[in-house]
């Protein structure tokens, strides 16, 4: 208890060391806090997707490509089986989506198209 005597008298003693370290640490608090949040709803929670659990995607973006007008433009692709659209519960607007019969080595190639592109 003495201990904390003699911390409270020097915080008192010296206000502007008080008012900076009480600062300082709402700052760092605030910055946690802040950290957590995106943590915890970019890489923490489940995405709005049944069974979201069970989706993965692999990518690889080669550095340095800027695009130009005039010039071709990368877009992004992912390759996926026919049960895709059944965990994601979603359908087609047009068309069709992925087929088991489309995975087959001898099918001919199957491709969707999203609004975006």
């Amino acid at each position: 208890m003495s201990t904390l005597r003699i911390v409270v008298r020097r915080l008192l003693a010296e206000p502007a060391f008080t008012a900076i370290a009480a600062l300082t640490f709402s700052i760092g608090i605030g910055a946690n806090l802040v950290v957590f949040t995106v943590v915890n709803t970019i890489l923490l929670q489940q995405l709005p997707v049944p069974d979201s659990e069970r989706l993965v995607i692999l990518g690889h973006e080669p550095a340095g490509e800027l695009h130009r007008p005039g010039q071709p433009q990368r877009v992004d692709a992912a390759r996926v089986t026919a049960s895709f659209f059944d965990v994601v519960q979603t359908l087609a607007q047009l068309g069709r989506t992925i087929q088991a019969e489309d995975e087959r080595p001898d099918a001919p190639a199957v491709v969707l198209l999203s609004d975006e592109l």
